[in-house]
């Protein structure tokens, strides 16, 4: 999964040992900040993928049987609108990734990785508030 990479507003120390919660409160802000990104991307890219449908259909009925420029058109278009499906999906799989995180806060667990129960590194954390495994684990298996 691809997330932009955010680094916290302040850095935070890079001790180990458990998050305090002041750490987790800062960590749960740029995650809404996050949340609230991605959701208005989510929005937007929804908007290109119907736009894009809209002038793939209307285009389609015009293009059958025409010139060569008008079969390039139409195929354009089926690529356009592929790329802002993918695109789309890659955003809510992020924002699932960030909801997740959110919902890891609230139960306590944020910061730990559930295949080793070890602490995640801060500065993976401070990379990435959403990632839920330790560079090892993540490396062993898709968590």
């Amino acid at each position: 999964m691809a997330i932009a990479l955010r680094a916290l507003p302040e850095e935070l120390p890079l001790s180990q040992g458990p998050l305090s919660q002041e750490e987790i409160e800062r960590y749960k802000q740029v995650l809404l900040g996050m949340k609230e990104n991605e959701s208005n991307l989510l929005t937007a890219r929804g908007i290109i993928v119907q736009t894009t449908t809209q002038a793939r259909n209307e285009e389609g009925p015009r293009t059958r049987g025409g010139g060569e420029g008008k079969g390039s058109a139409a195929r354009n278009l089926e690529i356009d609108l592929q790329v802002a499906i993918a695109v789309q999906r890659t955003t809510a799989s992020n924002l699932k990734a960030i909801e997740v995180a959110l919902e890891r806060i609230r139960l306590g667990t944020f910061g730990i990785c559930p295949p080793c129960d070890e602490m995640i590194p801060r500065g993976r954390l401070q990379l990435n508030p959403s990632v839920r495994c330790c560079t090892p684990c993540q490396a062993e298996s898709e968590c």
